[in-house]
């Protein structure tokens, strides 16, 4: 177990404080490695949290926060993660534990500044268009989810990713996969598929994505999965073959 502290901003129940407590727990002696330290800030609301973390976005110049019931950073050198109780609060407890897990295995793998010093080769801004550092933010997250999926199927959690999945599959139906940004959206929340049989498949839930350009990203985040490589190289890889695959310009059926 890590040396785990715990901030709580806002009046939260004490049991739903117990649950995290012991699930964190439960989840690094399930895996039998975690990360030396952990911060755990957990919110009453969603709007303090997102000024939390836009606040300490501005102080250290992060330029780029996504905005989820569960996130982790390690944006001061070690593993954080911080907890929206407003969002989370109506979700079924494994709901909660896979989320929570997923993280936890983020603290793991990416709980540190190296994790954000990626370089990548043969790009510039001009190559990935507008939006270029939301680019790659949305890169690094689908490589680095992708290693979390990893890690947990390597440990034979698949109800843990299966958990996941059905928390993000609802997000599908609304994703647009035409344009990079798109693509890039569709990656993050499929990563789980590309290491086991999802169901129901991204590609019948993804109504905004032609079943083509779904099964291309879907063995894109296969080919990944089976690069060798460090987080860099994965990324570069990643965004070379999305970017190919969105300036195709036959017919998306």
């Amino acid at each position: 177990m890590p040396n785990v502290f715990f901030e709580v901003r806002g009046r939260v129940p004490g049991d739903f404080l117990s649950f995290v407590e012991e699930a964190i727990s439960g989840f690094y002696n399930a895996v039998e490695t975690a990360p030396e330290i952990l911060e755990v800030y957990v919110f009453e609301s969603t709007w303090l949290k997102r000024r939390f973390l836009e606040d300490e976005a501005r102080d250290l110049g992060v330029l780029v926060v996504g905005d989820y019931p569960v996130s982790h950073d390690a944006w001061r050198g070690w593993p954080r993660i911080h907890l929206d109780y407003e969002k989370l609060k109506n979700l079924q407890p494994r709901i909660v534990r896979a989320l929570l897990a997923h993280e936890c295995t983020h603290a793991i793998l990416h709980g540190s500044l190296s994790s954000y010093f990626i370089r990548v080769e043969g790009w510039t801004r001009e190559g990935l268009g507008e939006g270029f550092i939301e680019s790659l933010y949305l890169a690094s997250t689908v490589v680095k989810d992708l290693e979390v999926s990893e890690f947990l199927k390597e440990r034979g959690l698949f109800d843990v990713l299966a958990d996941y999945y059905s928390y993000v599959r609802d997000e599908l139906a609304t994703t647009d996969c035409g344009g990079l940004r798109g693509a890039l959206d569709f990656a993050k929340l499929a990563t789980p598929c590309a290491l086991i049989d999802c169901d129901p498949s991204p590609c019948s839930l993804a109504r905004g994505c032609c079943v083509k350009r779904c099964r291309d990203l879907m063995e894109v985040l296969r080919e990944v999965s089976r690069l060798r490589g460090d987080l860099s190289v994965r990324v570069t890889f990643l965004l070379k073959r999305i970017k190919e695959l969105v300036g195709e310009e036959r017919e998306c059926v």
